[in-house]
């Protein structure tokens, strides 16, 4: 649902101006005090005591962990993965934890003293979670526009990280570069944006001759169940794909730049009418057709062979890589 990412969106937003110091995240001041006095009332030397000194201390130091924690929490409530939760938190307790074990282990000796660094590396946690949001944005905005985003955090990444400044110290000419690095990149995605391109990761990928997906295989939009049938009725004695696809569907997406680029693909699906069918909306139109052709959620792609029957056997459902598609086309010609 576009609402449902837009908030999970400006959550991480939210949270990550609060790593750069708008605000804090914390328990009230007369809630803090009395966990503080009992944490100071627990006894070592115990498993037990130790393990109610963690609990109070991360209630105390809430503060410094509560922006990456919902930040965490939020994508697993998304993604709904039991497992890649259980990994992530475990990851986060980890690091959470080794600090203290550095501490106590050396003495204070192998941390740098407190300082400006602890900035840094709060600003370093809001520009990941700014670029979470972007992310998840990118599913439902257009793709100049999340080229755009893309390009604003990298710049200004860059100029934070000290890019336009004059540095003196060899920290600060390491912070320098970095920061040139960022701002370079982020003009080339800008200039990516401005030639059309989508891709982020190869913003000048459009200064290639490659094919396209447009050139490489012809391609028709329906919108309702009529014209989804009379269009494979009008399919000539040619084999019919079905491509169920969104704005906001990642893996969409990510087939669109990977497989449908492949040139093997390009060719195979050019012996096909690939009638695309866009569910972004996802209004009552949308849900008749996906009901029709019992498609949970996009990407989904329904074959039918030359003669108009479908082909139940081979319906595929989520992203699927090169091989995997042509391993479906070759089951069609097999058919």
């Amino acid at each position: 649902s576009p609402w449902a990412i837009s908030l999970f969106s400006l959550i991480f937003v939210l949270l990550a101006l609060s790593m750069f110091g708008f605000y804090e995240f914390k328990l009230p001041d007369a809630w803090q005090s009395k966990i503080v006095g009992s944490s100071r009332e627990q006894r070592g030397g115990h498993y037990l005591g130790a393990a109610i000194m963690g609990c109070l201390s991360t209630l105390i130091l809430s503060p410094c962990v509560t922006a990456p924690l919902i930040g965490v929490l939020t994508y697993i409530a998304q993604t709904g993965n039991v497992l890649l939760g259980s990994v992530t938190l475990f990851t986060l307790s980890l690091g959470m934890g080794t600090p203290l074990l550095l501490i106590g282990t050396s003495a204070g000796k192998w941390l740098p003293e407190t300082g400006s660094w602890m900035n840094a590396v709060k600003a370093f946690f809001g520009i990941l979670l700014l670029a979470v949001a972007i992310y998840l944005m990118a599913r439902i905005l257009p793709a100049g526009l999340v080229m755009g985003l893309w390009a604003c955090l990298l710049i200004f990444s860059g100029i934070y990280s000290g890019a336009l400044t004059k540095s003196n110290t060899n920290q600060e000419k390491l912070c320098q570069g970095i920061g040139i690095i960022l701002l370079t990149y982020g003009l080339l995605i800008l200039i990516g944006a401005s030639m059309g391109s989508s891709n982020p990761l190869q913003p000048l990928a459009n200064l290639q001759a490659a094919p396209t997906v447009s050139n490489a295989f012809e391609s028709a939009k329906a919108q309702s169940v009529k014209s989804v049938e009379l269009a494979i009725k009008q399919a000539f004695g040619k084999p019919v794909m079905l491509d169920f696809y969104a704005d906001w569907c990642a893996s969409c997406k990510v087939m669109e730049n990977t497989t449908f680029k492949d040139p093997r693909v390009q060719k195979a699906l050019s012996h096909f009418i690939v009638i695309k069918v866009d569910v972004t909306a996802n209004n009552k139109n949308d849900r008749a057709l996906m009901q029709h052709f019992r498609v949970v959620a996009p990407p989904t792609f329904i074959f039918f062979n030359a003669e108009g029957v479908q082909l139940n056997n081979l319906k595929r459902v989520g992203e699927l890589n090169a091989n995997e598609f042509m391993q479906t086309i070759k089951s069609i010609d097999e058919n």
